[in-house]
Formats: structure tokens, C-alpha cells, sequence
């Protein structure tokens, strides 16, 4: 097992992107940010766990039926456990 605290230490990522979205022949743009909180732990089965908070559609909470299920979906991704394997993060509890 390498050591995790070496590569990739506990620490929380303010993160911002530009995203669009096409339906049928209209395009949205928007600006999405979040916080990912990553963790080191020491656990049997998995190194790291990731975490994603305060997301936000242009600076504003989710205010819309089809933006919130699709928040929701990604919600339940979360928390992502990880190992760390020849340095990359392998992604251990989506199967």
C-alpha cells in the first residue's frame, strides 16, 4: 500500500466550470461550482473518500425540477471510496 498522505493529503478543492448544455437545438451555458472534500482514512477497504458540497448552478442553489433530479443522481454518487493504485485514484464502491 503506498502512502497516501504523500500524494494526496486531506484537503478541500473550491472548484469551478463552464458547462453546456444542449436540448434538441437550444444550447444553456452555465457556470457550475462546488467544493470536493477529499479525506484520507484508514480504513480495510479503501485509502480515500471524496466528497462533493455547496453545488451551485451560476452562483445560485439548484431552483429547477430537471437541475434538481439530475443534482440528486449525482448526489447519491457520493461519497466516493477510493484506493490509490501506481498513482491514480481507482474508485471502489460504484460497481
Amino acid at each position: 500500500m503506498q502512502n497516501v498522505l504523500e500524494y494526496l493529503p486531506t484537503s478541500t478543492y473550491q472548484l469551478e466550470e463552464k458547462s453546456t448544455l444542449k436540448i434538441g437545438d437550444q444550447e444553456y451555458e452555465a457556470i457550475i461550482s462546488y467544493n470536493l472534500f477529499v479525506e484520507n482514512v484508514e480504513e480495510k477497504d479503501y485509502e480515500v473518500v471524496v466528497d462533493r458540497t455547496n453545488f451551485k448552478v451560476n452562483d445560485k442553489k439548484i431552483d429547477t425540477k430537471f437541475l434538481s433530479i439530475a443534482h440528486q443522481y449525482m448526489e447519491a454518487l457520493f461519497p466516493l471510496k477510493c484506493n490509490i493504485e501506481n498513482f491514480r485514484i481507482k474508485i471502489v464502491n460504484l460497481a
